[in-house]
């Protein structure tokens, strides 16, 4: 995504950071019943298939890690959403990337928002989908975008999918990428291995996974920034940390609730409560993220380095 700033202390303390250097580096893999958009405005009507696309007003001003109005917000019958902000770059949502095709008058894509600004969450719902390279093959799925915190989650219903259905792959492709306007991957965050625990790849590439989720699977894509506050720069030095450069302990100006360390790839190694101060000396020479919550529910993300 070009420009890749969600909030003012983003841009002050690392700008140079990029969704798949963190921000969406926490999966989870939860199970839920599988439930059908109620009220849902169809976008595309049997008979489609995978080159349908629709470009539709959520009505949304910025979407998470755009910092500028949308050129578009386009779902693809291939199972993706895609979302610019007039640059050349692309970010795109992968439900279930796969040569999909409707099978009867059942079949249908749709979406709806649910919940008040900026609470809402958008929901695109593909309704027994199949596949072009297996007649016998259909899978139901959804996508949610959640407007405050910019979570993205990924449900899977009812389906019967043959290894043929994905033709060259082994698999379904799932996760977040971004593509230039030509289609070449710039960064990748694909699921992959078993799919009740899955694992993340950040290559620049799409990584298909080995196998269809189950029917109540729901994979949530969380990101470091949740929660933090939009305070600007005036505000946010009241907060300090010292020193950083740092050896072994780093100190709070405050007593915070909660402090997390994570690397720059978004996986959590420290964390600590109710403190002042945490010991670093376990922790390998490096850049790393702090993400420290003080009383009152306010959050703050700073960067430091490790000597």
């Amino acid at each position: 995504m070009k420009k890749y700033i969600y909030l003012l202390l983003i841009g002050l303390f690392f700008t140079n950071l990029i969704f798949s250097q963190g921000f969406y580096s926490h999966v989870t893999q939860t199970n839920r019943t599988y439930q059908e958009l109620e009220n849902s405005e169809v976008i595309l009507f049997h008979p489609w298939n995978s080159s349908g696309k629709k470009t539709i007003d959520p009505n949304i001003s910025s979407f998470f890690g755009f910092n500028s109005t949308f050129s578009f917000f386009r779902i693809d019958a291939n199972g993706t959403i895609g979302i610019s902000d007039a640059s050349s770059k692309v970010f795109v949502l992968s439900g279930l990337y796969a040569k999909l095709i409707s099978l009867d008058a059942t079949s249908n894509i749709s979406w709806h928002s649910e919940g008040q600004s900026p609470e809402r969450i958008i929901k695109v719902q593909w309704k027994n989908a199949g596949f072009e390279t297996d007649e016998n093959s259909f899978i139901n799925f959804q996508i949610w975008y959640h407007e405050n915190d910019g979570t993205i989650e990924i449900h899977f219903g009812p389906n019967s999918v043959s290894s043929m259905a994905y033709g060259q792959f082994s698999g379904p492709t799932i996760g977040l990428s971004e593509i230039t306007s030509s289609g070449s991957v710039l960064k990748g965050y694909h699921l992959y291995g078993d799919m009740n625990d899955p694992q993340a790849d950040e290559s620049p590439e799409f990584i298909s996974a080995s196998e269809t989720p189950a029917n109540g699977s729901v994979y949530t894509f969380n990101n470091l920034l949740k929660n933090v506050s939009v305070k600007g720069y005036a505000d946010l030095i009241s907060f300090n940390c010292y020193p950083n450069p740092i050896n072994d302990d780093l100190n709070f100006s405050q007593i915070v609730s909660e402090a997390y360390i994570y690397s720059i790839s978004g996986q959590e190694l420290l964390s600590v409560s109710n403190t002042n101060s945490l010991n670093l000396r376990a922790l390998q020479e490096g850049i790393y993220l702090l993400r420290v919550q003080i009383p009152g529910g306010e959050s703050f993300i700073k960067k430091i380095v490790k000597q």
